[in-house]
């Protein structure tokens, strides 16, 4: 496995009392240094190319480097990816990768550039796209891609305007949208989207605000939300121009939505307190949940916890060999998951590392080395088991257009 720049933490205590700017920068960072500029690598750099070790093969890059990114798996196998930012440009460009021929093609231009949006696939095998940011706007518009005519047509705007948010399919074919980040404030509204009608409605807030959360649709069709942010900017009167953050108690580090009676109740405590983490439905019905930065002191994690939706417990399984950040986290064929990248938040300190979480024996194993670092990319498995990683930013190559293939 190659060596990472993250920086393993040990699992903190559990204070509920929000040390200032240590984790509120990496998520400013998230937003606001995105767009810095860089070079894009789309193949070799000078030198050569960085060898991706077995079970990794390389894949023809993506037309536009991005990060902040979208992927979405469209019914007939293909990956769609929506957005992003490409060296201080926000992307309203989409393009479509065929596993069958390994080749990517461009569809039709959004009607919005986005990032840091969420792309969820209905029923009806279109994708929404909602929300975002580009240039420091916070989104509020949402859009619908259609593969069978290959074009974007607009849809009805959110209630509210988010970027770092999650969508989340429901059991009756509606999305739920929670959280996010407005500009100015972490948000614990929600908002459901029905297809049919094209418009949001307002749902039950959250306990908490939050901002750099997961959450992931329970086998019974509750929504389990996890971790993530909530402090408020304020502004000093004597430097109008440089914001602090003020400590803020937290509300519960978990809590479940329930869509039957469209209430949130909080679950047990989690065993540590992250951000930007990921959080993957495995068997039985359990949720596992890995890495992420912790909110008290803003290092990046190797810690990894299962929930039991069934008992409402928490409870930490083994370690990670890497601590891993806005990575990437996917269930694979086999029942194992794939836990890739990662790392600060802007871009630098990023991992080329990977690893696969064993649920038979709760056991990490070694799975490789991606041929580059990355954080802020995408991952998804197609029909076939083979997983597609695609985009993000590395810390010596800046933004990516490469892609590449996990085969097992």
């Amino acid at each position: 496995m190659r060596p990472s720049d993250a920086v393993s933490a040990p699992v903190p205590g559990r204070s509920r009392t929000v040390r200032p700017l240590a984790v509120s920068a990496l998520l400013l960072a998230c937003l606001v240094l995105a767009p810095l500029g860089g070079v894009v690598a789309r193949a070799a750099p000078p030198g050569g190319a960085p060898t991706a070790a077995r079970p990794w093969s390389a894949t023809q890059s993506m037309g536009t480097g991005r990060d902040h990114a979208t992927a979405t798996l469209l019914d007939d196998g293909r990956v769609l990816v929506a957005g992003g930012v490409t060296n201080g440009a926000c992307q309203e460009t989409a393009e479509l990768y065929d596993p069958v021929t390994g080749r990517w093609a461009p569809t039709r231009a959004m009607a919005t550039a986005r990032y840091a949006a969420t792309a969820t696939r209905l029923r009806n095998g279109r994708v929404l796209v909602a929300g975002g940011i580009c240039y420091g706007k916070h989104l509020d518009s949402a859009e619908l891609y259609d593969p069978a005519t290959n074009a974007w047509t607009a849809t009805g705007n959110l209630l509210t305007r988010r970027a770092l948010h999650t969508a989340t399919l429901l059991a009756d074919g509606t999305v739920l949208v929670a959280g996010g980040f407005d500009g100015r404030d972490e948000l614990d509204s929600t908002e459901i989207y029905n297809p049919t009608l094209g418009r949001w409605r307002p749902a039950a807030p959250m306990a908490s605000p939050r901002m750099g959360h997961t959450a992931t649709r329970l086998l019974d069709g509750r929504v389990l939300v996890v971790g993530g942010i909530a402090q408020r900017v304020v502004t000093l009167p004597i430097t109008p121009r440089l914001p602090v953050v003020s400590a803020e108690t937290r509300g519960p580090a978990a809590e479940i939505y329930n869509p039957l009676l469209g209430t949130w109740l909080a679950t047990a405590n989690t065993t540590a307190d992250r951000v930007v983490h990921a959080a993957t439905l495995i068997g039985g019905g359990r949720v596992l949940v890995t890495g992420g930065y912790d909110v008290d002191s803003g290092r990046p994690l190797a810690t990894a916890e299962i929930y039991d939706p069934f008992a409402d417990s928490w409870k930490e399984t083994e370690g990670m060999a890497t601590a891993h950040a806005v990575h990437t986290a996917t269930l694979l064929a086999d029942g194992s998951v794939l836990v890739t990248g990662g790392g600060d938040l802007d871009g630098y300190g990023t991992s080329s590392a990977a690893e696969r979480y064993l649920p038979q024996t709760g056991a990490w194993t070694a799975a490789g080395s991606m041929g580059w670092t990355r954080a802020l990319h995408t991952a998804t498995r197609l029909l076939d088991g083979r997983v597609l990683v695609a985009g993000g930013r590395s810390m010596s190559s800046g933004t990516l257009a490469v892609a590449e293939l996990f085969t097992g």
